[in-house]
């Protein structure tokens, strides 16, 4: 929406013969911190953010306006890859900065790309939110990795193996789901493990400020598989669970998965065994 003083921009040509760009005065916005080039009219939008090590790297933005359209077209802005982290969408298998969409139904699907990533290197993933208003509908993160899914503005963390560039290439997208009537449900606590990296057989988990009930410890590997998953009874609040498996597990980075007992997927946390 904003060019700020100092700040440049490409503009991509459509294949017109002549092509033109043009800034008028109405288009300013004077003695204000931002520009108001591209339009004053509200849009909805979301960001989609990539973390490392809790630092931002890269970002992606889909903008929604009925005036918009899921094929390219002017309002969307080709990725220009950068030598270091990417995230993308992707639209008719182009990856774009900037996606103008119309705005989303129940059931559509924003595919997302990350590229060069570091190998072993802890990750977070962000689909902000904050500036996403759309009636009746809700939207979501999906992993398509470990088949879950948290509401967007979770902030996820992973971690890819190393080399397997499909470990995470299009491990995320972004679904839209019908908004649920019963009021929203903040969930709270967390896990860890230790000792974190696991040499043996068996670990503990520690949970803090969690709903008591019946939960599923679920280890899932780099590639999706789950390895191993035992039931456990929690008592609501701050508890040590000790996991004991049939064997150790092979060297490498690894999701654990707190489910409930409906099979959704609560908390996870990234360990490493050695």
């Amino acid at each position: 929406d904003y060019i700020q003083s100092g700040q440049g921009f490409l503009v991509n040509n459509y294949g017109n013969a002549t092509p033109s760009i043009t800034f008028t005065e109405a288009d300013k916005t004077t003695g204000a911190a931002n520009n108001d080039v591209f339009g004053q009219t509200a849009t909805s939008l979301m960001s989609i953010e990539l973390y490392k090590n809790n630092v931002l790297a890269d970002a992606t933005v889909a903008n929604f306006s009925n005036n918009f359209t899921k094929s390219i077209g002017t309002e969307d802005a080709s990725k220009m890859m950068n030598g270091g982290e990417n995230i993308s969408i992707t639209e008719s298998n182009s990856d774009l900065s900037i996606d103008g969409l119309p705005m989303p139904s129940v059931n559509d699907v924003l595919p997302v790309r990350l590229g060069q990533l570091t190998a072993n290197t802890t990750y977070q993933l962000k689909a902000d939110i904050s500036n996403f208003t759309v009636a009746d509908v809700q939207a979501y993160v999906r992993d398509n990795m470990l088949n879950t899914e948290v509401p967007a503005g979770s902030l996820i963390s992973f971690t890819p193996k190393s080399v397997d560039v499909q470990s995470y290439k299009d491990r995320f997208s972004v679904v839209f789901k019908q908004s649920k009537v019963v009021p929203v449900v903040t969930v709270k606590g967390n896990i860890s493990v230790f000792p974190n990296p696991v040499t043996a057989k068996s670990f503990k988990v520690q949970t803090a400020n969690i709903a008591s009930g019946k939960y599923n410890v679920v280890m899932v590997n780099s590639f999706g598989q789950e390895v191993f998953s035992t039931p456990i009874t929690h008592v609501e609040g701050s508890k040590t669970e000790t996991i004991s498996m049939s064997k150790a597990l092979s060297s490498g980075v690894y999701t654990l998965v707190l489910k409930s007992a409906e099979g959704k997927s609560v908390y996870q946390t990234e360990i490493l065994a050695k």
